[in-house]
């Protein structure tokens, strides 16, 4: 009767075990979830394309047509903006950049892009060339960098195949990283010679070298440590049980 109840607290505490483990993996996938929402907020002006094919329009309707298409929001001062001048705006697909170099051509009008938010004021025509001429530098910079870039797609599983949802993939040596959704999959965009790591909790990390491949399918093991027997001991007997690490698969609970 004693070992019995024994046996049935013993099952109690490896459920509770199992239980943390859980809790730990759900907290640790929602912390590299928000980072990797901060990692795309610093890109966003320079991958959203938008496209505004307006003629004769008000800059006020030019900047609401960028506003329904985008997270983008237009902030100014009254009487800093002439937002009844009317233009023609022609852009397929192009950087917010570029269509507010058309906007604001001819005028007093300067702007900062700062994340989502466009800031617009008044400069000096002499500030505004000088201004506008940096933007355009920095815009060629940005679009020959990008070009050099290509994406890498692949899927993570664990040792019997199954999606690892919650994996964080790096750069290495850099802050640019994703995570992989619930199906285990992942896209990033590398450059030439990087390196990706991969990394989760409970399992061993990896290093991958890019080179020219473009699908990169990673299987991750767990930690060797990881996987001691636990050992509880009561009334002078010994009994161990090998303990699995749980595992959380969003698709299948």
């Amino acid at each position: 009767m004693k070992e019995k109840q024994h046996e049935q607290e013993v099952e109690n505490i490896l459920e509770y075990f199992q239980r943390t483990m859980q809790i730990m993996r759900l907290s640790l996938f929602f912390i590299v979830a928000s980072t990797a929402l901060a990692f795309s907020a610093t890109t966003y002006s320079q991958s959203t394309k938008l496209s505004v094919n307006m003629e004769n329009a008000t800059v006020e309707e030019v900047f609401k047509a960028i506003e329904d298409q985008s997270e983008f929001l237009f902030l100014y001062q009254e009487g800093q903006v002439d937002l009844n001048r009317r233009v023609t705006i022609q852009a397929e697909r192009k950087q917010l950049q570029e269509i507010l170099d058309e906007v604001f051509k001819g005028t007093d009008n300067i702007y900062i892009v700062s994340d989502r938010q466009v800031v617009i004021g008044k400069a000096p025509r002499k500030a505004l060339e000088v201004k506008l001429e940096a933007l355009r530098k920095d815009m060629k910079i940005n679009i020959n960098h990008q070009q050099q870039k290509v994406k890498v797609v692949g899927k993570v599983t664990d040792e019997e195949g199954r999606p690892l949802p919650g994996v964080t993939i790096t750069v290495l040596g850099t802050t640019r990283g994703v995570i992989t959704d619930t199906d285990g999959t992942y896209s990033i965009e590398v450059e030439p010679g990087d390196k990706l790591t991969f990394t989760f909790i409970g399992l061993e990390s990896q290093v991958v070298d890019v080179g020219d491949r473009k699908v990169i399918d990673v299987e991750m093991k767990e930690k060797v440590e990881e996987l001691e027997e636990v050992s509880i001991v009561a009334f002078g007997k010994q009994k161990k049980r090998k303990c699995d690490w749980f595992y959380f698969n969003s698709k299948t609970n």
